[in-house]
Order: C-alpha cells, then sequence, then structure tokens
C-alpha cells in the first residue's frame, strides 16, 4: 500500500517549513504513513528535536535532508510481509538511553522478512537503567506489544546484550526483573545473542527519542 505521489508533490512544493506549526503539520502527515517507512523514528528525530519545549527555531541543511528523505520514503511506499501463522516469527529488539525498537520477521526462503517494526522513546527513568537491564525491558515491551503475533506459538527472541541470556533463565530474581520474568513466562521462545551491528533494524529504531509506535500487517498491534 502506498499514497499518491500527487499528494507528496504538493508537500514538495511548498518548500521548507517557515515554522513549528507548518513542521507540525507535515510531521502529522508524515506519522500516518510511518508503518511504511522503516526507521521512521530515526530519520525523523531531526524534526521531532525542533519541535521540543524551549527549542529555538533553525532550519538547516540536515533538517531539510530529513525532510526530503521521509517523503522520498513514503513514495517509495515499503512493503513489508504479511504475517503468517504457519511460519515461525522472529524478535529483534535493542534498547538505548533515548530509546527502544523491535522487529518482528520471518524467515522465508532463507531471507528475513520484516513482518512489522516498532519503537518508543525511553522515559527519564528507562533512560538511566543499565544496559542489561534496558535490554530486560525492551525484550519485555517488544514481545507484549506484539503478543497479538506471538501468544500460543513458539519464536525466537534475539538480543545483543549477553549477560541477558543469564537474566532470562536465573530463578533467584527479585524485584522488576522478577516481575519481567514473569511476564515473559506466559510465551514459548528461546533465546538467541547477536551482536548489535548485526542488528541494525532494531538498533536503528532504539536511537530516537519520539513516543510513538510503527507497526505492519492487518492485525492489531498488540498493546
Amino acid at each position: 500500500m502506498g499514497i499518491r505521489e500527487a499528494k507528496v508533490a504538493v508537500l514538495d512544493n511548498l518548500g521548507a517549513p517557515k515554522d513549528k506549526g507548518v513542521l507540525r503539520a507535515l510531521l502529522g502527515f508524515l506519522n500516518d504513513y510511518r508503518r511504511f517507512i522503516p526507521n521512521f523514528s530515526k530519520r525523523a528525530h531531526r524534526l521531532n528535536q525542533l519541535l521540543r519545549e524551549g527549542q529555538a527555531w533553525k532550519w538547516e541543511p540536515k533538517e531539510e535532508q530529513a525532510r526530503r528523505d521521509l517523503l522520498e520514503a513514503i513514495k517509495a511506499g515499503t512493503v513489508l510481509q504479511l504475517p503468517r501463522r504457519d511460519e515461525p516469527f522472529t524478535l529483534n529488539t535493542d534498547w538505548s538511553s533515548m530509546g527502544m525498537g523491535a522487529v518482528l520477521c520471518h524467515e522465508v526462503e532463507g531471507e528475513e522478512r520484516v513482518v512489522a517494526y516498532a519503537s518508543r522513546s525511553c522515559t527519564a527513568t528507562e533512560a538511566n537503567y543499565s544496559s542489561y537491564e534496558g535490554e530486560g525491558l525492551v525484550a519485555v515491551w517488544g514481545v507484549t506489544h506484539f503478543r497479538a503475533y506471538l501468544q500460543g506459538q513458539r519464536f525466537t527472541l534475539i538480543i545483543d546484550h549477553q549477560p541477558l541470556l543469564w537474566l532470562m533463565t536465573n530463578r533467584s530474581l527479585t524485584g522488576r526483573n522478577a516481575r519481567w520474568a514473569m511476564r515473559l513466562q506466559e510465551y514459548d521462545f528461546i533465546i538467541k545473542h547477536h551482536a548489535g551491528k548485526t542488528l541494525q533494524h532494531a538498533d536503528g529504531l532504539s536511537r530516537n527519542p519520539p513516543p510513538a509506535l510503527c507497526f505492519a500487517g492487518r492485525q492489531r498491534d498488540g498493546r
């Protein structure tokens, strides 16, 4: 699914936003189609930063490049893999102090195909988590977010923080970690570790602040 290029061309012809009101309207439009744009939050990061309270208005070449990149991505009409219940899912997750990213995938003919993207910003408290706590948080959040796809079938959870393997299998947990472990007991999954550099799609989604979600497919998003 895409949108008519003529609609994008109208926005293109308006030129660069002159103030926050115009930029806010542009981002409102782009957000309607974010589920078709991989790494939307990262790509829109510079534009969202301009809307922060107290941020002075300053439109520079990097902001213009971000605007053009997003419009071109919409024109490209990214197509994602529709979910298939007969194929096992893989969930890639990544955490940073700025945000969390999760990517739901199928393996089709030996190739990883994205079913859905999701991301959100960290709260002030979450931004101060240690790396292994942050990776625990994003694992729980990602699985919960995509529960409509994952509940009731076996899947693979791919993480990029080795100590989290211990955290997820330890039977002597307390506090927050114990609560996370209990929530994950509802699901049937195996854990695999890959370095962050091999999880670029999830890593990219985690490196951006907007508190929003990107998802695709015709099922509910599982929030």
